[in-house]
This record gives structure tokens, sequence and C-alpha cells, in this order.
């Protein structure tokens, strides 16, 4: 059940702007990573909008999207 919230939310916000996004096609890039995070309360406190940049950067290697397996060292990073 949990994990279902985390893919439906990922594709909700990978869906900004886009039509027909499902799991299997689905990617943030770097603002919507962050708008991401903002939003859900992630940014907060001790973390920074820098460190989420700072974050997407090292786990995408310096790539501009990332997917959503991807996407779950990030945000086990935000809240670590």
């Amino acid at each position: 059940m949990a994990e279902e919230a985390v893919q439906h939310v990922f594709i909700k916000y990978a869906s900004i702007g886009k039509t027909g996004i499902t799991l299997t096609n689905a990617s943030l890039d770097g603002s919507k990573f962050a708008k991401l995070c903002r939003e859900s309360k992630l940014v907060a406190g001790a973390l920074t909008a820098m460190d989420v940049e700072g974050i997407f950067l090292r786990v995408t290697k310096g790539t501009s999207r990332i997917n959503y397996e991807g996407s779950l060292p990030a945000l086990q990073d935000t809240a670590d």
C-alpha cells in the first residue's frame, strides 16, 4: 500500500505538463524532483533546496532525468 502511494505521487509529478504517463515511462527532471520534495514537506528544517539539488545530481550521476527506481535512493537520502 505504501509503495503504491509513492508510485502515485511520482507519476503525479512526472505527469506535470504531459499526458499518457505511466510508471514505466515516468521520469522527473531536477525541478520536478525539487517540487515533489518541497510540496511533500521534505524540504524543511535542516534539508534545503540546495541539498535536494545535490542529492538529485549525485543519484542521477549528471543525467538530466530520474525514473521511479532511481528516485527511491534519492527520496531515502532526503529522509536521512
